[in-house]
Formats: C-alpha cells, sequence, structure tokens
C-alpha cells in the first residue's frame, strides 16, 4: 500500500515551500532595511495624481496620502518588510516613471521634488563659469576641434553631450546662483583636471546660438 504523505512528482513539500517563501521574504526585508532612500523631506515634496478607474477623476495628493491608500494593498505581498522600507520601494518605483495600478485607481508622479541647491554646495561640486573666462574660451576651442551634439536632458539645467566620432557622452549640468554661473561634468577632464570642459563650452554654445538638438 502506498504511503498517503507521499508528493506529487514536481512537488514541494510544505516545509521545503515554507523555507523558501522565508528566504525571499527575508532578502527582501534584508535590502529594504540596508539603507533608506528617501528621507520624508524628499517624499514631502511628491506630487501623486490619482486617477479613478470608475469615472477617470484625477485628483493631486501627496505622498503621505498615496502611501496610506496604497500599503494595505501592497502590504499583503511584502507583509515583512518595514514601513519605511515599503515607503522606499514605493518613491523609487515612482521616480522611475511607473504607475501603480489597483482596482479602484492609477497611481503616478506628476512632480519630483527639486534638489535644494545653495551657493555653497555649488561651490564644493561646481566650477564657476563666470570666474574662469580664459578656461572657458580655450574650452571652445578644443570643441571646435570635435564633432559634438548636445541634448537636452530629462531633468532642468542638465544635458548630455556626445562626441559623435567616439560615441562617448557626457552629462553636464549648469546653475546659475545671484546672477553667477556653475558648470557641472561627468567627464575626466573636468574631475581630474578641475577646469572648464570642452563639453560645458560646447552646452552653453549650443544654448547661446540655438543649435541644441532635440532628442
Amino acid at each position: 500500500m502506498k504511503s498517503l504523505t507521499r508528493q506529487r512528482a514536481g512537488r514541494k513539500s510544505w516545509n521545503t515551500r515554507v523555507r523558501y517563501n522565508n528566504a525571499v521574504v527575508d532578502a527582501a526585508n534584508a535590502i529594504a532595511n540596508a539603507k533608506w532612500k528617501y528621507d520624508s523631506k524628499t517624499t514631502d515634496a511628491f506630487v501623486i495624481e490619482r486617477t479613478a478607474k470608475a469615472g477617470g477623476a484625477v485628483a493631486l495628493i501627496g505622498f503621505s496620502q498615496a502611501f496610506g491608500e496604497l500599503s494595505g494593498w501592497l502590504g499583503k505581498s511584502f507583509a515583512n518588510i518595514s514601513e519605511m522600507g515599503l515607503s522606499d520601494m514605493l518613491a523609487e518605483t515612482f521616480l522611475q516613471g511607473a504607475s501603480i495600478q489597483t482596482l479602484k485607481a492609477e497611481y503616478r508622479l506628476r512632480l519630483q521634488p527639486e534638489t535644494a541647491f545653495d551657493a555653497e554646495t555649488a561651490k564644493a561640486e561646481m566650477l564657476c563659469i563666470t570666474e574662469r573666462r580664459s578656461e572657458f574660451v580655450e574650452a571652445l576651442t578644443r570643441g571646435a576641434n570635435s564633432d559634438l551634439i548636445v541634448y537636452a536632458d530629462f531633468e532642468p539645467d542638465t544635458f548630455v553631450v556626445v562626441n559623435r566620432e567616439n560615441k562617448k557622452e557626457y552629462r553636464v549640468t549648469l546653475k546659475t546662483i545671484d546672477k553667477i554661473l556653475f558648470g557641472l561634468c561627468e567627464c575626466p577632464d573636468f574631475i581630474y583636471r578641475k577646469r572648464v570642459c570642452k563639453h560645458i563650452g560646447e552646452v552653453l554654445t549650443s544654448n547661446v546660438f540655438g543649435t541644441l538638438a532635440n532628442k
């Protein structure tokens, strides 16, 4: 007589499934608790657009309200993840441009928070273009010898400069604070030589003379 406790072919035992589920939850919990990416100051600046499935009514709500409405629904799938971990997961989902669907509504980020940027931050991370006119002229000369094209990036005051010869691309950020122009670039010339690079020069030239390309 065959044992009544024999498992069907290909089916994991109950204990195996429990151990597997616990491992998945523990791993997700560890990731969520490893580092808080978004504090309340950041998420408070979110504006969430909620569109009702019935009737299509649109409402603008804060992140806290969206979190409250979504936490019960998402919490069923991530019951062992902390509240802050779940908050970070929602914030990351919104910032990636994804929408969150429920049976009642669709949620998506309407407005991203702008990063606080003051003169002290600019001086620490960027170069003052206004005070480096000779470097700017030299950068224009180097840029004239390269086949560069500038695209507007998705974030305000940011651009992507592509070298059509070697296919390399670098991101440039420009900020004007108290009528002083600051610049930042990801290229080695800017990072290691601490000077105005040809990419910053090309961005300024493109904006002044209207050669900015469209993505």
